[in-house]
């Protein structure tokens, strides 16, 4: 007699990392098409379009219709957003000591990443920020030092989403 087990696998799809800084005073902004990556207001270097070029480029003097990530940190327990016409959820999970972004649609987790070092949680974004179709992942985190803290960016690439 043979006996036969069925049952699916669930995997997540692990999101793709298309930028990361960490910087004391890093200050980010972004708005439809764009993102914005400038160190602190003291500091005379210049900015950069990380996802255009990575190219110097000095702050637009008029930043009204810009929106700004940090410097606080604002920690939001998760984030819903439309992905391709289904409701999901971004949210940051504890593992092992490290914080993970597990993304969700209908109760099941369809992408995840991890930062890849110990952190604080700060705020998170999903927006159309560069000239690809399709949404990033904008996660802004707090990393302490010696007596200071580091702000750090990273950026996700959100896939197309696959119906489960």
């Amino acid at each position: 007699m043979m006996t036969l087990f069925w049952g699916g696998a669930l995997a997540s799809t692990p999101l793709t990392k298309d930028f990361e800084i960490a910087e004391i005073g890093l200050r980010v902004y972004w708005r439809e098409g764009n993102l914005i990556v400038a160190p602190p207001k003291e500091d005379p270097r210049p900015a950069i379009r990380p996802l255009a070029g990575m190219a110097p480029i000095q702050l637009p003097s008029e930043m009204s219709d810009w929106n700004q990530l940090g410097p606080e940190c604002n920690p939001e327990p998760s984030l819903l957003f439309d992905w391709d016409g289904q409701i999901a959820e971004a949210k940051w999970v504890t593992s092992n000591d490290l914080v993970v972004v597990e993304i969700t649609v209908n109760h099941l987790t369809v992408a995840t990443a991890a930062i890849g070092r110990p952190h604080t949680p700060c705020r998170m974004v999903t927006a159309q920020v560069d000239e690809l179709p399709g949404f990033e992942l904008l996660l802004l985190w707090n990393a302490p030092v010696p007596d200071e803290s580091v702000n750090g960016l990273t950026v996700f690439r959100l896939p197309p989403l696959v119906s489960p």
